[in-house]
Formats: C-alpha cells, structure tokens, sequence
C-alpha cells in the first residue's frame, strides 16, 4: 500500500475514532443525566450531531453512519478499533436488528467492490461521485435507519431474506426500472420498489414571440412647399360652332362635256336663224338708234363668243 493510501486511511481511522469518542460521551451521558459527567445535554448534542457535518468526504461519511447507527441504540466495531467495518456493515446492521433505507442509487453499496478494482480497500473505494452522493443524502436526512422489534424480523435479516440496505427509488429517466437492495450475505439485486412514476406532463403554454426591431429616423428634411399650378379664375369654355346646312356640289366630269358632232348640229342652225332672224329685228332698232351707239352695237356683234371652259 502506497504511502498516500496509508495517510489517507489514517484520517479515516482518526476521524472514525473521534465519532466513536462523541458517541460514547453522548450515551454515557444520558444515562448519567449529563450534569454529573460535566458535559451539558446542548454540548453533547452539538458534538454528535453537527460535529460530523464539519467533516468533508469520506470522515463525513463515517462520521454520519455511525451517528446514524447510534441514534437508534446501536454501536459499529470494526475488527480493529480504529478501523470502520465497511466490507462488513450488512452484517453488523443484521446482528442488531437495523437496516438502512433511502441508500442513494448509482452509488456503492457497503461490502461491495467496485468493478475496476481487483482489490477491496474497503470504503476507499468510493469515487468520488459516490462520496459526494452518501454527503448529500445523510446532512440531509433522505439516508434513513429503521429498528425491527422482533426475534423473527431480526432472523430474517441475519438469514439474507430481507434486505439490510434499500436503496432510493430510481429516476424515471433511469435504465433501471426497480430499486436496489443488499443483504447480509453479500449479495445485490434490482428487485425493489419500482422506480418513481414519470410526472405527469404539463401543457406547454406558448408565447406569442414579439420582435423589437428599432429602426433609425432618416434626418429632417427642409420643408417643401408645393405650389398648384395656376388656374384662370373663371374658364371660358367656347360653344361649338352652329351646324352648317349640308350644301351638295355637282361638278362636271369630262364625259358630260363630251359630245358627239350629230348631236350639235340642230343647236347650230337653230342659233344660225335666230342669229338671222335677230339681225333684222336689230336693225329696226339700230334706226332708232344714234351713230354711235349703232357702231357699238356692230363691234360686239363682231366679237365672237368666248366657250366656256370646262
């Protein structure tokens, strides 16, 4: 055993002794009445109960065991009287008739070897995890201990058939569906208690998510004014001109001027013989009428006739 081992289980066997001291004070003084020792009842409770609880580790847990033990009556000897009887607690629980109730789970139970170690060093072989665990559970209080009031209770712990350590009911999360237990004989199995029911689900209450988004003002800009365009004061809005009478133009094509020489010659001599017959009426009238106006008449006469153009 290396020379930390050494150390280390010393300090559990000085603090184990120290547990034992209070113990034996405490029930001596009970018996005495606590006044005829010199030790007041408030000391001795202080030393037996909170006394442990400055312990840390592993002296806390021996620390807490043992008082645990002697609050019921009872008293732990080891083999040796420095040493705490770890590998052997079943066995000392059953011959006084007291087991244990509430032992945390996944934690190591008394006289039981780890499996990564090949050799036993009895309650070193507490991790630290499960240290912790058996702190926790004994300051406060879940790690209880129970006295059975008679020869045939008591029997059947000494003869394994009733569990000495129960252990606490697993998580309903947990692998493992019962509690475990460990007996006087050794031996260990998951054949307790079922584990603690799955809580009831409560309905999931949603939020209406809000999102903030703060967005920055753009500067001011300079004041605009908008101008309207102008407007007249009083729109004149003209008449419509009055409808013009619809007037029908004729024109003369060419194929209306067109005629044939057969057709003008009754209109030629018929204008011949009233030419004719107009002379001679004219020449009455010319009688009458002065030089002048005679020689005038003669001229136009000698005008030909201008053709309308077509």
């Amino acid at each position: 055993m290396s020379p930390h081992v050494d150390a280390t289980t010393q300090t559990d066997a000085h603090s184990f002794t120290i547990s034992q001291i209070l113990i034996d004070a405490a029930v001596s003084t009970e018996d005495l009445g606590g006044e005829d020792c010199g030790v007041s009842e408030l000391t001795t409770g202080l030393q037996v109960d909170d006394g442990w609880k400055a312990l840390d580790g592993i002296p806390c847990v021996m620390g807490g065991l043992t008082v645990l033990v002697a609050s019921v009556g009872g008293t732990l000897r080891g083999r040796a009287k420095n040493n705490f009887p770890w590998k052997t607690l079943p066995k000392e629980l059953a011959q006084l008739g007291f087991f244990l109730e509430g032992y945390p789970d996944e934690t190591i139970m008394p006289g039981e070897i780890r499996p990564s170690v090949t050799r036993s060093k009895g309650i070193h072989n507490l991790t630290r995890a499960h240290h912790e665990n058996l702190v926790n559970a004994l300051k406060s209080g879940t790690l209880t201990i129970r006295a059975v009031t008679s020869d045939t209770a008591r029997t059947r712990l000494i003869m394994s058939r009733d569990p000495i350590v129960i252990g606490e009911a697993p998580r309903h999360r947990s692998v493992h569906s019962h509690r475990r237990r460990a007996f006087a004989n050794g031996d260990f199995d998951r054949n307790g208690l079922p584990h603690l029911a799955t809580p009831p689900a409560t309905p999931l209450t949603r939020r209406r998510v809000e999102v903030f988004v703060e967005i920055s003002c753009p500067p001011p800009r300079p004041a605009s004014r908008v101008i309207p365009p102008p407007w007249p004061a009083s729109r004149v809005i003209p008449r419509p001109p009055p409808p013009r009478p619809i007037s029908r133009v004729v024109r003369n094509t060419r194929h209306s001027s067109i005629t044939q020489a057969s057709d003008l010659i009754p209109p030629i001599t018929a204008v011949e013989w009233s030419a004719s017959s107009s002379e001679y009426a004219n020449d009455t009238d010319n009688e009458s009428m002065s030089p002048d106006e005679q020689l005038h008449v003669r001229k136009s006469r000698r005008r030909p006739a201008k053709r309308p153009r077509y």
